[in-house]
């Protein structure tokens, strides 16, 4: 339920209510990887990137690896200028690939971070092409905040059926 809580506070762009949210949470199952990974989201927008991405690191630990985690953590190393990391992410998410299913989003997410807006989009539609479900994030999610100014954002939204 706090992080049920936490994740709308942070669709909603209330950061440090959610980080607050995640903590409580935290403290209840410390290994919690939803709980670390959207504090990790909030941190992010927080512009505090190396905790952003230490509690990114233990989401995706704790997650078994999950690749939308992976794909956060990438977009938060893409943010804090290591592209290096960035961009090994984006091979862990290919490799991972060649075993099971990856989201697109996990891979635009990594792409946004990294300011990739050509790559993002590729992968965002795609993500529309598969239906992806967690596709109806798109208006709220912050880590595409550098692409809703791009036309193609605008079509993505509308090719959903999503409104304006």
């Amino acid at each position: 339920v706090n992080t049920g809580t936490a994740r709308q506070l942070f669709f909603a762009r209330e950061y440090e209510p959610a980080i607050e949210q995640c903590r409580k949470t935290v403290e209840l199952e410390p290994n919690f990887a939803p709980a670390h990974w959207f504090m990790g989201r909030a941190l992010v927008q927080l512009g505090s990137y190396e905790q952003s991405i230490e509690e990114l690191e233990k989401a995706v630990q704790y997650s078994g690896g999950r690749p939308l985690i992976w794909g956060s953590l990438g977009h938060a190393y893409g943010l804090s200028g290591r592209t290096a990391e960035a961009q090994e992410v984006i091979d862990t998410l290919e490799q991972l690939s060649q075993k099971r299913y990856v989201s697109p989003v996990a891979k635009a997410y990594v792409n946004a971070g990294l300011g990739e807006k050509e790559q993002a989009f590729h992968w965002l539609n795609r993500a529309c092409d598969d239906r992806v479900a967690w596709l109806m994030y798109l208006k709220l999610e912050p880590e595409y905040d550098r692409l809703r100014s791009d036309q193609r954002f605008s079509d993505l939204i509308r090719r959903m059926g999503l409104p304006l």
